[in-house]
Parts: structure tokens; C-alpha cells; sequence
């Protein structure tokens, strides 16, 4: 008989046939100890708790972990909601619910998931703008969790210290997905229903979910099949600001020299989004014990989401008029002085510009898994096949109107105040932002972009017991993976012709949306004031009239990189005492070599100088392949050691090489070029800007130190603190180089991400959990960070993603089938973007968030629950900071989403 660890038969049986564990050993164990003793299983909130912290306790790595309450039962609404609630571990929302994980300060990127252990793979598409916190497109290595319903989760695991056998690529940590396992879970039917209510827009969602496991007589065979559908309508509305300028410095003191420098924010934009979400998902397992000695588990995970996504963006350009400097120090725009720091009262004439977008985006993945373990004299012989894929699409339009005031011959003046809270607006103009004849169509955007990626693996993996006083078992194994990621673009981005917007017939235009923020604006105009163009109708008019609107393809943002990697390890894992003091551990090391080719397309192209502005002129109608390939070998030793120093308290230290590879987008060979830039650099008459990626980065690699004591004080009970500190090398940063040639065109300045420095990341992990037989229990916890980057040559690198501190505080009740909890998590500023387009760094707001939730056991199998999220209808929040310009904090964006209300029932047979 196997085990991992030496330790009792029933803590074995509840952690593994709990947990829905996936290897032979596991359900062949579990079968074999269920002969001697009942097997009970504790459900709710509490035996999800306990069954976390047991898997917690008995792994020699530095774990966390989270338990479905029941089979399809995850506390949370996804998994990345549920995953905030990890010590150490914060997310991303995208529309006010979590998608994309930070592990230990450090961000999506450097989080590798996976689903069974098996990779997980993104192409996502979207034309969200990075202020949302949204992604444009999934280019990088981070796994988007809102792709998967909590409903086929059976254990969340997040793994913050590797061993030789985990698959590298998480430099900040591993989350393994688990799903139910038909031999574990047994004959079982489980159906649920819910609403959700989204306050802000006004609809109901459905969430509807289906789980069934049949097993035969014999216990042997068994297959398990989950359904779930989903519908989300959201809304979300911004107040925001492209960002701050510099606007002028002045003689403030009458010394005859400037000495003030005086900023603005370029535009105050009122923006709405509306979206309608669809997932459906299939999740199947097969699972067949040939006999005493074998094993095979056939995995299928099917998922497919299509977005239907209306945005439109009302942009009041904030450039001032009637402003002077004083000599007293003080700066005024019409009688409003200035603070120091920026214009707070803002006087601007210049038209409104009405953006209408319109999106169609899907994306489906699908995971197909095979494993067989043969149990083959003294060693255990585990195959596994996994195949990855992903695609998405998107068809993206656009359409632009400008005001003009000539239906009504007025003008338009708009009075901004500005302050650390946002923007209001005062409407002064003589032109009706409501009459069409005051406008005129101006420019449009058509995008047509597909996103593949794909990657298949082969892993073989052994594993040999070993009687000893010090070693338990010796492990080696090998895995060869193949990943091809493919983005392709088409693109038309142009002027249609500036038509007055009343020659545009038929349903040309809509009003903008009422209730805008929920009213929380003091601004004295309604945006139902203001009316958007559809951009079907405008872009089909702009064709009328001969304006070619067919999409080219983006020959500078299309690009395919195929990675190989050719992995082989070994490790020991250890099991014994010293004196009185009992261990587990193990080590070993992980040898990687990773084989890249990035393939690309070139087409010649200059800048023409002579327009106003610049413009980006291609001097070929052809493109031209290019290719790049690199390699590099990485070995990647840990050791993890968990010392029981007395009964129920451990000393745990860790100590590991980690990589993760550069994004997609970084490696990809591209250009972005601006070719009208603000300042002409080199004086050649030409201000234009680039940005490039780069096919020869080398990968991230980090060295890692943990230490940690734990106690474990009742079944659902535990105190815990850890210190980590990562030192990563060859930190990728973006390096501008001015005056430089790319092509045969002199830029001002390029811009390109190279391996230029070395970053530590030092944190405190702290967490309390305790319950009581009363019912009522509680967790807490909190993590501290502190981080540093400078480059090779001196100078500090922005280190986006990461947040001083952030915790999690939660109290529960679940007794006699009533289960009732309230959560509240909270996550500090962080750096969002290290440079917008004026130079100035964005950092998200710090943000904290109260759930709850309640459910009633009414009859045997038969639950019926309330879910509550953001439960103070909190928004979040952008401001930005520029050292150099003495730009501190200032708002930058707001948006709000609101509450969500779900009510649901759950029967399981």
C-alpha cells in the first residue's frame, strides 16, 4: 500500500477521497481503507475549512487550499472570487467580477494554472481599454479564471513553493484546478438554479448547472458529467480622463523666471459599457480501476462563452481658455485658482466627440486529458496526455461623431471641476448635445482579429516507495510540451469623410444611456442629453459614398510563436525524525530546455511629414515572413522541509529556482508606431514614437526563500505565518532608445521590453482561523509586501501588480443545515501601468469589497441559498502619479457596477 506521508489510515482516507484526488494511488487507497473504517463526510462551510486545512497541513510544500462544500458547491461565485479569499493571493475585476490572480505581489503573468495539473490555455479577445482593467487580448501567460463556473470545482489548490515535479512557469505560484472524480464522488445527482439580480442594470442573470456520477456495482468504472449555463447582462459606467499634461509653466513670483508647472487633465470622458455574457460548459471524467495495479482517467472540459458588447463614450476635451499666473503664487482660470498641482476649474470651448462601439467577441477552450498509472512491481508508472486548445474571435466597429453647433449656430463651453474624488461638468454652450444637425460623422473603426492557442504535452512519470529511516519514495519523470499561439489582425482605422450626420437615413443614432453612474455625478446635464451614432448604419453610409471601410490586414500585429520544452526531473521525498522532532520534505531538481521560433510579417513603410499630423504611409503593398528563434536551459533545484516540532505544530522552510517565460506580446515581432507624436525629439521635422516587442528575451528566473510556522489547534482551526523573499533575474522592463533607426525610419524614440534588471520581493504572510460547537467560526488574514527593481545601470524599474498589503476577514454560522456568511476583502494601491501615453504611471485605487451569503438545508439534499456581492456598492478607482512633473494622486477613473443579488436552489440525490 502507498501513502505519501506516514500517518494514520483515516486522516489519509478524508483528505484523499474528500478531496477528489486523481491518481490511482489515491482512489486505490481510499477503496481499500473504507474496509476498516466509516468514512464521514463533513459538509457546509465548516468541512470545507477543515478539508483545506488538512491538505494544508499534510503537504511538505507551502499550500493553501480550498474545498468545495459539497460536490459542485464552491463558496464563492467563481473561482477567482474564491481564490481572494487565499492568504497572499489578491485578483483583477474585469466588470466588477474577478478574473485574473496575483500570487505574492507578483501578477497574472507570473501565475501558471492548470486543471488537473494539466496547462490551461487563453485566447480571450476583447477591445476593452486597460483602464477598465480589462485585457485587449490574451498575449500574455496568464490564465484567465472567469472561463470556468465554480460548479466543476472539487479543491482549489495554490501552491507558492515548488517541488522538482511541478511544471515551471509560476514564479509567483501554481493554482491546480481539481475536478470531481466519479470513484470518490460514488452515484450522485445534483441539479441547481440560480438568479442573479445586477442592481445597476436592472436584470435578472440565470445560472443553471447539472452534475451526474454513476459507478458500477463493482466500484471500479465510473463516469461523472457536469453541465452548467450561465447569462450575465452588465453594466458599467466610467467617469475618467485620457490622463494629465503639462500646461505651461509660469512666472508665478514676478522674478522674471517660471517656476510653476501647471497640469490638466486631457479630457473628462463619460463612458457606458453594456454586456451580455453566454457560457456554456461541459466537464466529463472517466474513471476505470482495471484491476488491483492499473488505472485510467479520461478527462474532457469544454467550454465556449460568446460576448455581445455596446459602448459609447462621450469625450469633452478639457484644453482651457482665460488663464493667467499671479505673482502672490496663485494661478487662475477663470477666478479659480490654482493648487499647486493641477487646474481644479477648467474652462474648455472645443466640441464634444461621441464614440459608439459595437463588439462581437467568442472564445472557447477545450482540455482533453488521458492518464494511466500502472502499478508495476516496486514502481508506480504514471503516463499522461493532455491537449490544450483555445480560439477566439473578434469583430470589432466603431463610429465618431464631432460637434459642429450648426443646426443650432451655437458653441460649446463646458466648465470642469476637478478633484481627488472626479470630475463635474457644467454644460454652458449654446448647441444642443441632443440635435444631430449639430454634428457631423468623422472617423470609424473596423477590427477583425482571431487569437489561437493550442498546446499538447506528453508526461511520463515514475515513482518507487523506499524503506528508510529518512527517504520515503524517489520520483523522476520527463514531459515534452508544444504550444503554438497564433494572433492574426485585420484592421481599417480612418476618416469617413466628414458627412454632416443628418444625411445618414434611418435608425442612424440612439440616446445615451439614463441613470448615467448612477447618479452619482454633479453634473448639470443628463447623458441621455447626448446621442451616439449606430455604428452599422454610420460605416455602411461612409461604403455608400465610396469610403473603402474593409478591414487590411494588420501586417505589423499579426505574428506566431511556436515554444517547445523538453523537461526532465528528479527528487526524493523525505520522510523520518531527528530525535524527537518528525519531518517531510523533499528535493530534488527540475532540468528545462525551451526551444522558441517567432514568426512574423514586415512590410516597408515611412513616415510622411508633411501632413498634419504625421502619417504612418506604407511604401509596399506586399509583406514580407520574418522568423527569429532562440533557446535557453534552465535547472531549477527546491528543497521543502516541514518539521513537526511538537504535536499539531510545524517549522516549514522552502528554497527553489523558478522561471517564467516572457509574454506573447513581449516576444512577438511587432511594431506599434505613433506617427504623431507630441514633441519632435531629434528635430528632424518628424515626431514619431514606436514601441516593438522583442523575440530574444531570455525568461524571468527567480530564487526563492520560505520559512513558516503553523498550528493547528481543532479540526477547522489553524495559526500561520511565513516569511518569502524572491530575487528575480533578468527583470523585463521597457528601455526607450531616442534617435533610433527601425527599417530605414529614424524614430524619436523606440521603446522595446529587454532583460535590463533585478527585482526582490520580501513579504509577510499572517492568517487566524478557528470555530467553534456553537456553530459560529471566523478567518483572517493579511499579507504584507515589499518590492524593489532597479535596472543593470542604475535606476528604478516600475514593478506593476503589486500592493502593499491586502487581507481578508470572514465570519460564518453553519449549524443543523443553516449555513450563513459575511467576507470582506481588501487589496491596496497598486501600479496598473508603468507609463500611459503621457509618461505618467496608473495605479489602481485600493479597494475592499463586503459579500455574503446564506443557505437553508429544508428538506435532506435540498438547499436553498441568497448570495450578496458588494454588498456597500463600492466602485473602483484609478489615479495617476509622474515624479517629474509633480503629478501626486490624481483622479484618473471611476466606475461603477453596483450590487449583485442571487437567489438559488440546489438539490443533490
Amino acid at each position: 500500500m502507498k501513502t505519501m506521508f506516514k500517518r494514520s489510515a483515516i486522516s489519509v482516507s478524508i483528505s484523499m477521497c474528500l478531496l477528489g484526488g486523481g491518481t490511482f494511488a489515491s482512489s486505490a487507497l481510499a477503496q481499500e481503507d473504507n474496509k476498516d473504517v466509516e468514512r464521514i463526510e463533513v459538509t457546509g462551510i465548516k468541512g470545507s475549512l477543515q478539508r483545506g486545512l488538512m491538505l494544508k497541513q499534510n503537504s511538505a510544500n507551502f499550500v493553501d487550499a480550498i474545498s468545495a462544500e459539497d460536490v459542485g458547491k464552491l463558496p464563492d461565485h467563481n473561482i477567482a472570487e474564491a481564490l481572494q479569499r487565499v492568504t497572499g493571493v489578491s485578483i483583477q475585476r474585469s466588470r466588477g467580477e474577478g478574473d485574473f490572480v496575483s500570487i505574492r505581489g507578483l501578477g497574472p503573468d507570473f501565475v501558471r494554472g492548470t486543471v488537473n495539473g494539466r496547462s490551461m490555455v487563453s485566447a480571450t479577445e476583447s477591445f476593452d481599454s486597460t483602464l477598465s482593467g480589462g485585457s485587449r487580448s490574451s498575449t500574455g501567460r496568464a490564465t484567465n479564471f472567469d472561463v470556468l463556473p465554480a460548479e466543476v470545482i472539487s479543491t482549489l489548490e495554490v501552491i507558492k513553493s515548488p517541488s522538482a515535479e511541478h511544471v515551471e512557469g509560476g514564479i509567483g505560484g501554481i493554482v491546480n484546478i481539481k475536478t470531481a472524480r466519479p470513484l470518490s464522488v460514488d452515484n450522485k445527482f445534483v441539479v441547481s438554479a440560480k438568479g442573479t439580480y445586477r442592481e445597476f442594470e436592472g436584470d435578472t442573470d440565470p445560472n443553471l448547472s447539472a452534475l451526474y456520477s454513476w459507478v458500477n456495482d463493482e466500484s471500479d468504472f465510473g463516469i461523472l458529467t457536469s453541465v452548467s449555463y450561465s447569462q450575465r447582462n452588465i453594466r458599467e459606467d466610467f467617469s475618467r480622463s485620457f490622463g494629465w499634461l503639462p500646461w505651461g509653466t509660469y512666472d508665478t513670483n514676478a522674478d522674471g523666471a517660471a517656476d510653476r508647472d501647471a497640469l490638466i487633465p486631457l479630457s473628462n470622458n463619460l463612458d457606458s459599457y453594456q454586456e451580455t455574457r453566454d457560457r456554456i460548459t461541459v466537464n466529463s471524467t472517466m474513471q476505470w480501476t482495471i484491476d488491483d495495479s492499473s488505472e485510467v482517467i479520461f478527462d474532457i472540459l469544454y467550454s465556449d462563452r460568446s460576448i455581445e458588447h455596446d459602448e459609447q463614450s462621450a469625450i469633452l476635451v478639457a484644453l482651457p481658455v482665460g488663464y493667467s499666473a499671479n505673482p502672490d503664487g496663485s494661478f487662475v482660470v477663470d477666478s479659480s485658482q490654482f493648487n499647486g498641482t493641477a487646474l481644479p476649474n477648467i474652462l474648455s470651448s472645443l466640441p464634444p466627440e461621441l464614440v459608439s462601439d459595437q463588439q462581437k467577441s467568442d472564445d472557447s477552450m477545450l482540455n482533453l486529458g488521458l492518464q494511466y498509472i500502472k502499478q508495476l512491481g516496486e514502481w508506480q508508472l504514471t503516463t499522461d496526455f493532455s491537449y490544450a486548445d483555445a480560439s477566439g474571435s473578434l469583430d470589432f466597429d466603431r463610429a465618431v461623431i464631432v460637434g459642429n453647433g450648426d443646426a443650432d449656430g451655437g458653441n460649446y463651453f463646458y466648465d470642469f471641476n476637478v478633484n481627488q474624488d472626479g470630475f463635474a461638468v457644467d454644460y454652458t454652450g449654446k448647441a444642443s448635445l441632443s440635435n444631430p444637425g449639430n454634428y457631423f460623422l468623422r472617423n470609424g473603426r473596423v477590427t477583425r482579429t482571431e487569437n489561437d492557442d493550442s498546446e499538447f504535452a506528453v508526461q511520463f512519470d515514475a515513482e518507487r516507495d523506499i524503506d528508510s529511516d529518512f527517504i520515503s519514495a524517489i520520483k523522476t519523470g520527463f514531459r515534452y510540451r508544444n504550444r503554438d499561439k497564433e494572433i492574426k489582425r485585420s484592421d481599417f482605422d480612418g476618416g469617413l469623410g466628414d458627412f454632416a450626420f443628418t444625411d445618414i437615413t434611418g435608425d442612424s443614432h440612439f440616446n445615451g444611456i439614463s441613470n448615467f453612474m448612477d447618479g452619482s455625478l454633479n453634473n448639470n446635464f443628463d447623458y441621455s442629453d447626448m446621442i451616439f451614432a449606430n455604428p452599422q448604419v454610420a460605416l455602411a453610409y461612409a461604403a455608400q459614398q465610396g469610403i473603402d471601410i474593409v478591414p487590411k490586414q494588420d501586417a505589423l500585429g499579426t505574428y506566431d510563436i511556436q515554444e517547445q520544452t523538453y523537461a526532465a526531473y528528479f527528487q526524493v521525498d523525505l520522510d523520518g525524525s531527528i530525535g524527537d522532532v518528525g519531518f517531510i520534505g523533499d528535493f530534488g531538481f527540475r532540468l528545462v530546455y525551451t526551444q522558441q521560433d517567432v514568426n512574423g510579417l514586415s512590410r516597408p513603410f515611412t513616415i510622411d511629414g508633411t501632413t498634419t499630423p504625421g502619417s504612418l504611409v506604407f511604401t509596399s503593398p506586399d509583406s514580407q515572413n520574418v522568423s527569429f528563434d532562440d533557446s535557453y536551459l534552465n535547472v531549477l533545484p527546491s528543497l521543502n522541509l516541514r518539521f513537526e516540532v511538537q504535536e499539531d505544530l510545524y517549522l516549514r522552510v522552502a528554497a527553489s529556482k523558478s522561471l517564467t517565460r516572457p509574454t506573447f506580446s513581449d516576444l512577438a515581432p511587432s511594431i506599434a508606431i505613433n506617427p504623431s507624436a507630441t514633441v519632435d525629439l531629434n528635430g528632424d521635422g518628424i515626431a514619431a514614437t514606436a514601441n516593438m516587442g522583442n523575440p530574444n528575451l531570455a525568461p524571468y528566473e527567480s530564487t526563492n526563500f520560505d520559512i513558516g510556522f503553523e498550528w493547528y489547534f481543532g479540526d477547522a482551526s489553524a495559526l500561520y505565518a511565513g516569511i518569502f523573499y524572491k530575487e528575480i533575474e533578468d527583470f523585463i522592463a521597457t528601455v526607450t532608445n531616442l534617435d533610433t533607426e527601425v527599417e530605414g525610419t529614424v524614430f524619436d524614440s523606440v521603446s522595446q521590453p529587454d532583460n535590463q534588471g533585478t527585482a526582490q520581493l520580501t513579504g509577510l504572510e499572517v492568517g487566524l482561523q478557528d470555530s467553534y460547537e456553537s456553530g459560529f467560526g471566523y478567518l483572517v488574514n493579511i499579507s504584507l509586501t515589499e518590492n524593489d527593481a532597479e535596472f543593470e545601470e542604475g535606476g528604478d524599474i516600475p514593478f506593476p501588480g503589486v500592493s502593499d498589503y491586502s487581507y481578508n476577514a470572514t465570519v460564518y454560522y453553519d449549524n443543523d443545515g443553516f449555513e450563513a456568511r459575511l467576507a470582506y476583502s481588501y487589496r491596496d494601491d497598486y501600479l496598473l501601468l508603468a507609463s500611459d501615453v503621457f509618461a505618467n504611471q496608473v495605479f489602481t485605487e485600493g479597494y475592499g469589497q463586503l459579500d455574503a451569503s446564506i443557505s437553508y438545508e429544508v428538506s435532506d439534499g435540498i438547499d436553498v441559498y441568497l448570495e450578496a456581492v458588494n454588498l456597500t456598492d463600492n466602485n473602483a478607482k484609478l489615479f495617476t502619479s509622474n515624479e517629474d512633473t509633480n503629478l501626486s494622486q490624481q483622479f484618473l477613473s471611476e466606475s461603477h457596477v453596483g450590487r449583485r443579488l442571487g437567489l438559488g436552489i440546489r438539490a443533490s440525490f
